[in-house]
């Protein structure tokens, strides 16, 4: 699955848009390893390119179940 898709799942009340203009796969501990300024103001294709990336099965196996967890032991 790419990287926005998990990420919407994860957090269904942003957009794919919000998701690349406001955040980086990588401050979201979606992705492995990005190899950019994580931190930079401006969109570029690069950022797009990182949020298209595939994430392996088992991390976004264990990235819904973390967030499942999460939900319900916060309530």
């Amino acid at each position: 699955m790419k990287a926005y898709e998990l990420a919407k799942k994860i957090y269904p009340s942003l957009s794919k848009q919000d998701f690349i203009e406001q955040t980086c796969p990588d401050v979201l501990q979606i992705t492995d390893k990005i190899n950019c300024d994580k931190y930079k103001t401006v969109v570029d294709d690069k950022c797009v390119k990182c949020w298209e990336q595939e994430v392996s099965d088992e991390r976004a196996e264990w990235l819904l179940e973390a967030n499942r967890m999460c939900k319900y032991l916060c309530g």
